[in-house]
């Protein structure tokens, strides 16, 4: 009697264990459905952002230094998820570009928008011949585009609004707004006093 007590206290604890670890699943993936994530990634000297909507779409603006960004990314990304929707190019630096190499031969990576400046480093000259080679759009990004990541979350082009070719990278930055809800950032890049 004893034996049958044991065998089904058993089963009846394996099944209350799993009913309630379905339950925590269940839970958490209701929560992550209604979350932004906004990370500042730690890439040493250089900027990079890891933004992920509600509903899933990640962008990911600037990629810092070279050798830097891929260890940050599987700190915010499932080590299966090998997409990422959009990059945004804020200048072409090498602490704001260094990285998107990496990104590029790592994801999959959907479109890409830029500010339009120029930098005749080989870095950025690699980084263009890799977008055009692997087919990927490349958008000018202007004043007035909106970007809606899915959820509630959108990001708004707020510079350039004009043709920024040859002016400095700094100086030629996107500067872009994240709003989710009551929630906004500024997205500035290195943008400078000349914008505003």
């Amino acid at each position: 009697m004893f034996e049958n007590i044991k065998k089904y206290g058993l089963l009846y604890l394996v099944f209350i264990l799993l009913t309630s670890t379905l339950f925590i699943f269940y839970l958490d993936f209701q929560n992550s459905e209604r979350r932004l994530t906004f990370a500042m990634l730690d890439v040493g000297q250089g900027d990079a952002l890891f933004i992920e909507s509600p509903t899933g779409t990640q962008i990911l603006v600037d990629a810092g230094p070279p050798r830097k960004i891929l260890s940050q990314l599987s700190r915010v990304m499932s080590p299966f998820d090998r997409t990422i929707d959009g990059i945004i190019i804020t200048n072409p630096d090498q602490d704001h570009i260094g990285g998107f190499s990496d990104v590029l031969e790592n994801y999959k990576v959907d479109v890409v928008f830029e500010s339009g400046t120029f930098n005749d480093s080989k870095t950025f000259q690699n980084l263009k011949t890799e977008i055009k080679n692997k087919n990927i759009p490349d958008i000018l990004a202007k004043k007035g585009m909106r970007l809606d990541i899915g959820g509630g979350a959108m990001i708004d082009i707020l510079f350039p609004d004009r043709d920024v070719f040859d002016w400095s990278p700094n100086d030629g930055s996107i500067v872009a707004k994240l709003t989710f809800g009551d929630t906004s950032v500024m997205l500035t890049g290195d943008a400078t006093a000349k914008i505003f």
